[in-house]
């Protein structure tokens, strides 16, 4: 029935003209952080139980009908894509271990989100910066992360 689980991105061009999509940033980063590795080891025993009771209501709707209805695992999907996000939103990732996380751009609180692409405050002459998460600077990113199975 469920043959493989998936982990990947929605692919589509950033805004920032530099010819860059969700899907070439993602593989950028899974080679170099294993992003997505960690969180799936990180997270194997929730997305375990999630699969199984998916699982046992595709079971259940089938005795009951006799049919087969794979849009059970939706569920479980969507609450494993709403991990992934939050692995990131909390700076769980950045506890994992990782070489080179968090990264200087996020200690440095970079962001594209705004005009200016560094947030914070001064005080008399020092500037003090708005740290931000790894891995999170324009979003789009973050919004592009979705799981899916692949079915027999």
């Amino acid at each position: 029935m469920l043959k493989a689980i998936n982990l990947g991105v929605i692919n589509f061009s950033y805004s920032d003209g530099a010819h860059q999509t969700t899907g070439n940033v993602a593989g950028i980063l899974e080679k170099k952080y294993e992003i997505l590795t960690n969180f799936a080891q990180a997270h194997e025993d929730e997305i375990a139980k999630l699969l199984t009771t998916a699982m046992e209501n595709v079971v259940k709707e089938h005795i009951q009908t006799g049919k087969v209805n794979k849009s059970s695992f939706n569920t479980a999907f969507s609450k494993i894509g709403n991990e992934m996000k939050r692995f990131l939103s909390t700076q769980e990732v950045e506890k994992m271990g990782i070489a080179g996380v968090p990264t200087k751009a996020a200690l440095d609180g970079v962001s594209h989100r705004f005009k200016r692409k560094r947030k914070g405050f001064a005080r008399g002459k020092t500037r003090y910066r708005a740290r931000r998460p790894s891995f999170i600077d324009t979003g789009q990113m973050e919004s592009s992360y979705i799981v899916w199975g692949d079915f027999k």
